[in-house]
């Protein structure tokens, strides 16, 4: 028979439980704490591990059926309407309105949002519930702005500029 946890002339069977409730309540508050700061780890390790030096991987879009290309092409269309064009509203000159319809643009304007997302997305939150800022390397930055973007813009307008429409578009990737 195991050993009394209280010795015999001790504090009363009640107050021992009790005690023991308080201990056990005590150490769940740690083990949510532990559990949280794992979480955030894990977030913070998650995040740092798709931002390889070099970068994330380029989207394969042969490699996509036809629901996961259409899911990423949406994607990238939102970040050409509410990134790109606000953000560098010179962009439409070089960005027609059929661009998604050109096979070639659509990989150009992939390679381009990935690097941004590379370098402007937000990291893992230090905070749960509240985003962190991304502040981005001056480098990383100029390179982006120098290097980039000018690029990918000169060789989507060369892909689009003689663009009609009259003979159809060739449908798009994935």
């Amino acid at each position: 028979m195991p050993p009394d946890p209280v010795p015999p002339d001790g504090p009363p069977e009640g107050e021992t439980l009790a005690r023991f409730a308080v201990l056990l309540a005590a150490h769940r508050g740690q083990l949510a704490a532990l559990d949280a700061k794992v979480k955030r780890l894990y977030e913070t390790v998650e995040a740092l591990s798709e931002g390889s030096p070099k970068g994330p991987p380029m989207i394969a879009w042969h490699d996509l059926d036809p629901d996961e290309a259409a899911a990423v092409r949406a994607d990238l269309a939102q970040w050409v309407d509410q990134v790109l064009f606000p953000l560098y509203p010179s962009a439409r000159d070089s960005v027609r309105d059929c661009w998604h319809q050109h096979p070639d643009a659509v990989t150009e304007l992939s390679a381009c949002w990935l690097e941004f997302r590379r370098i402007f997305a937000p990291a893992a939150p230090a905070i749960p519930g509240k985003p962190a800022p991304r502040r981005p390397s001056l480098a990383d930055s100029l390179v982006y702005l120098d290097r980039w973007l000018p690029n990918t813009l000169r060789r989507v307008k060369a892909i689009t500029e003689k663009c009609t429409g009259i003979e159809g578009h060739l449908p798009p990737p994935g």
